[in-house]
């Protein structure tokens, strides 16, 4: 009801309900109606009572009184299944077995609905769109949609297999959309057309008993299988192993048919225009991680595989060999001209040459300045090619390679992406967002976040997957969305994004997130509530007033704002009229104490918004009234004064002198002596987890990390990974250098490598000039793209040393899996020895490879 009280009805107690206290309580009267007449039916009204319903008539109950029983049904027998309150001149409707009825007063009307073509006058369920379109629900399966426009009924039968009939929940959302919770799955009516979902949709169960659309356009399911939020906001997402089959996704691109395909870490994944996803399965296509996918001029796609380079024709794919390029790691692929598809490796730039079916090293590798490093290729619409990395090249149709001069203080930066837009260049790298205009640069530096991926939604309005969640950037600024916002993507670091023809946003890496860049995530204007008040051994939920005592010296207030959209963005600020003339600063805190309030009136105000606003909404109130003590009225005032004069004032304030300055003195000693024993505390366990000359992770640390993750395995079957790397002939380093060479070599290494892993990686030193790496949740084929990336990065760079000269080193890595569907989890040691041996392996076949 509306003071937060819940109503039930038992055939032998009659109508009770608990309040928010705990307490319950017995409506009297109701105990003999309950033993005569079967009460089936309860229902909140907009005024703050309920509807009772049952077999000999209705009743109207509030907490003090019962009203009825009234007889508007047709005959004894009418069963009240559903009751709505209109608000507004059709009053409150009662579906029964014999019709729709219209309570107004004491009396009923039935509703003249075309019950012939309904076939039947048992209505199970009623919503209404407003002002005055009432959809009724039949138990037979048909749909009514009633209104001054005329009517019209759909046969639920005609969509699906055989009805269950069960029928639970009806509601329109605040779009116009009707929703239907049924047995057999969410049916949906928009406009004219209506639709079933089910587990193929995403639902957690096709038994759907349970609707509700609260006040921010959620729709909340309860299922047999649990309970289902569908957003009517911003985001939308197809998670790994719910309704996303595959744990990785690099690509993602959409086709005329307004399908899309996501290229992924075990073949082609297809998302139908209706939110369907499966693997293709037809002949030819990739079983193996797809790195990158375009669409040439020619309406051809080009796909770049780690079993070669495949060309869907449209009917079927054609493949072509990669012997020239299957020793590097392979980056992005870019079909240039029909008779020219570039692909960029570990090892620069190749050409593919559809006719002739070979790849040819292109002169541009030889001609840009780190071109083993590039991170995208992007073509331009008048065919020159953009090659980003450390630096940004353009190559020239006239084949001439030029480079575009970026500021000295984004030198070393590392560049992923470039867009083109009204006279401006926008380059996406690690360090934020890059704007030339004018001749000017601009940085646009993200909050801790490192910026993978970028899709441009109109001119000046970007979206960006990052390191940790996506970020929305308007021309001016940053927000950001996690999982808290409802995105499902944690890492954004595959290339995986897309803007589809509906404008909306795909953002991938483990899982994938949709993003409607129309839709509004803020929930306007925000009610707060003020959830409870103690003072004392006096406590109130809910208050509107309160009052306390004086000598109670703390009164302690809890508020919050009931949301679905953004709650951990919710701010609140507070006032207390007299003693504060305007609203406090914003916080994320949720209750406020007050100490020693002098008697008097009070009124408490607390208020809620955003970063961003609103902040009109209306405040909620308390209104405190502090009694006073005998001791505080006027005349026990006149007699504490004469007694202050008399010399007790004098007294007491050099004994509260002497007692503060007792005090300072022992809470000075106290906070040195902590602070120093807090000092030497972190320092030792810095130091009993650190390599003192990498400063990476020890071997102890590393155990610990790697126990824990194993036990993870172990209880999610979830994939872990263990890289073992060794410095090839370090020994003749510091052989040829001296030792405090090879000591630098250790510490640059170290530093490399853990610029290129992920935050949730483990890297720590083994020992002498061995490396260890831990990967939670990295199957076999992603941990052997990252140590192939560690070792081109290793080799592809000198190492200077303190005197000036220059080494090249190199790695040997072995990779070790377990927990994905083909190893079996055995023990950490065994894990370790596995990527040890492969370790030796990887050095007795040469080195400077990964086995």
């Amino acid at each position: 009801d509306g003071r937060g009280a819940v109503w039930a009805a038992f055939p032998d107690r009659g109508i009770q309900y608990l309040t928010l206290r705990g307490e319950v309580r017995t409506l009297e009267a109701s105990v003999p109606l309950c033993r005569e007449d079967r009460i089936t039916f309860l229902y909140g009204l907009a005024d703050g009572s309920l509807l009772a319903a049952g077999y000999k008539g209705y009743y109207r109950l509030t907490r003090e009184s019962m009203e009825g029983p009234f007889y508007p049904l047709p005959d004894a027998q009418g069963r009240v299944t559903y009751a709505l309150d209109t608000g507004g001149e059709m009053g409150v409707l009662l579906a029964c077995d014999h019709g729709v009825f219209s309570l107004s007063g004491e009396d009923a009307s039935l509703v003249p609905l075309p019950y012939d073509e309904l076939g039947t006058r048992s209505i199970c369920l009623l919503s209404l769109k407003p002002p005055d379109t009432l959809f009724a629900l039949a138990r037979n399966g048909r749909l009514l949609r009633w209104g001054p426009g005329g009517h019209k009924v759909w046969n639920l039968e005609a969509l699906s297999p055989p009805l269950t009939n069960a029928f639970f929940e009806m509601d329109v959302d605040r779009r116009g959309i009707l929703w239907i919770a049924t047995g057999d799955g969410l049916f949906q009516l928009d406009g004219e057309a209506l639709s079933l979902f089910t587990e193929q949709h995403g639902l957690s169960s096709v038994w759907v008993n349970h609707l509700l659309i609260d006040r921010e356009g959620n729709m909340w399911l309860g299922t047999e299988a649990g309970l289902d939020r569908v957003s009517s906001l911003r985001f939308r997402n197809y998670r790994y192993r719910e309704s996303l089959p595959v744990n990785s996704v690099w690509p993602i691109m959409e086709r005329p048919d307004r399908s899309v395909w996501v290229g992924t870490n075990n073949g082609l994944l297809v998302v139908e225009p209706d939110g369907r996803a499966r693997m293709m399965n037809k002949p030819g296509s990739p079983r193996t991680a797809v790195v990158d996918m375009k669409t040439g001029r020619d309406g051809r796609v080009w796909l770049l595989t780690y079993e070669g380079v495949l060309c869907w024709t449209g009917s079927g794919f054609l493949s072509y060999p990669t012997r020239e390029i299957s020793s590097f790691s392979l980056w992005n692929i870019l079909p240039l001209r029909h008779d020219e598809i570039w692909v960029s490796t570990s090892n620069g730039v190749y050409a593919l040459d559809p006719g002739r079916r070979s790849f040819r090293r292109h002169p541009v590798s030889d001609r840009v300045e780190g071109v083993r490093d590039l991170n995208n290729l992007v073509l331009r619409p008048n065919g020159e090619v953009f090659l980003l990395g450390r630096k940004v090249h353009v190559w020239k149709t006239e084949n001439t390679v030029e480079e575009v001069p970026l500021p000295p203080w984004a030198a070393g930066y590392s560049l992923y992406d470039i867009i083109e837009q009204e006279g401006q260049t926008w380059v996406l790298a690690d360090e934020g967002l890059l704007r030339l205009r004018d001749g000017a640069w601009t940085h646009f530096p993200l909050e801790g976040k490192i910026p993978f991926d970028i899709v441009c939604v109109r001119p000046g309005e970007f979206w960006l997957g990052c390191s940790s969640g996506i970020a929305r950037f308007d021309g001016q600024r940053f927000e950001y969305f996690g999982l808290q916002d409802g995105v499902a993507v944690e890492e954004c670091n595959t290339g995986a994004k897309l803007l589809d023809s509906r404008g909306r946003v795909w953002l991938g890496g483990k899982n994938i997130t949709i993003i409607n860049t129309e839709a509004e995530t803020r929930a306007g204007i925000l009610e707060p509530l003020i959830t409870r008040a103690a003072a004392g051994d006096r406590v109130s939920l809910l208050p509107v007033s309160m009052e306390m005592r004086s000598r109670v010296r703390s009164l302690e207030i809890q508020y919050a704002t009931p949301s679905f959209v953004n709650e951990h963005k919710i701010l609140h600020r507070t006032r207390m009229s007299p003693l504060e003339d305007s609203f406090g600063p914003p916080t994320r805190e949720k209750s406020i104490r007050y100490a020693n309030l002098a008697p008097g009136r009070y009124t408490f105000q607390v208020q809620a918004g955003e970063e961003k606003g609103p902040w009109n909404g209306i405040p909620a109130e308390l209104s405190i009234t502090v009694k006073p003590a005998f001791w505080q009225t006027r005349a026990a005032r006149v007699t504490l004064l004469l007694m202050l004069v008399a010399g007790g004032i004098l007294l007491s304030a050099a004994r509260v002198r002497h007692l503060e300055k007792q005090r300072v003195k022992l809470q000075r000693i106290v906070d040195t002596q902590t602070g120093k024993i807090k000092e030497q505390r972190d320092e030792m366990a810095r130091l009993a987890t650190l390599d003192p000359l990498t400063n990476l992770a020890n071997r102890r640390k590393f155990l610990e990390c790697l126990e824990a993750e194993a036990a993870r395995v172990r209880r999610t079957g979830r994939p872990l990974s263990v890289l073992m790397m060794d410095i090839d002939h370090f020994k003749t380093i510091n052989d040829s250098f001296g030792h405090a060479a090879g000591d630098e070599v250790l510490k640059d290494i170290a530093r490399r490598a853990a610029r290129s892993i992920r935050e949730t990686d483990t890297l720590a030193r083994w020992g002498g000039d061995e490396f260890v790496l831990l990967m939670p949740e990295t199957g076999l084929e992603e941990a052997r793209l990252a140590a192939r990336r560690l070792k081109d990065g290793i080799e592809a760079e000198a190492f200077t040393l303190p005197d000036g000269r220059s080494v090249g080193a190199t790695l040997s890595l072995g990779v070790a899996c377990r927990g994905d569907e083909k190893t079996a989890w055995m023990s950490v040691e065994i894990l370790l020895q596995e990527a040890d041996t492969l370790l030796y392996r990887a050095k007795a076949s040469g080195r400077n490879r990964v086995e």
